[in-house]
């Protein structure tokens, strides 16, 4: 039931990113990190230039064949909750959530 459900960690939306897929077409997709905790570290809003930029690197290296389904879509999401966490050097990231994502 609704007792035993993790609560829920505090979000945070970027802003849009459009980006050049590998071999062709364009990504653009908004996004939210979601935290363990209900604070966002400090220390993610003091690497945030550095974050944007890995999203991006993550993003661009995709081709739209990679993105063409869930599974695919799903493992974007990991990646770049890793590449998040990495650049935080720790696990702060919980989640990563698309609520827009659009390949054309």
């Amino acid at each position: 039931g609704e007792e035993n459900e993790k609560p829920l960690g505090a979000f945070y939306p970027f802003e849009t990113f459009i980006v050049n897929l590998n071999g062709g077409g364009y990504l653009r997709c908004q996004l939210h990190a979601e935290f363990i905790k209900r604070d966002i570290p400090n220390r993610f809003f003091a690497k945030l230039i550095i974050i944007r930029d890995s999203i991006i690197t993550t993003l661009s290296g995709k081709s739209r064949e990679d993105l063409a389904d869930k599974a695919g879509r799903e493992a974007l999401k990991n990646e770049l909750k890793v590449a998040i966490n990495g650049e935080l050097r720790r696990d702060e990231v919980a989640n990563v959530y698309f609520n827009r994502f659009v390949i054309q």
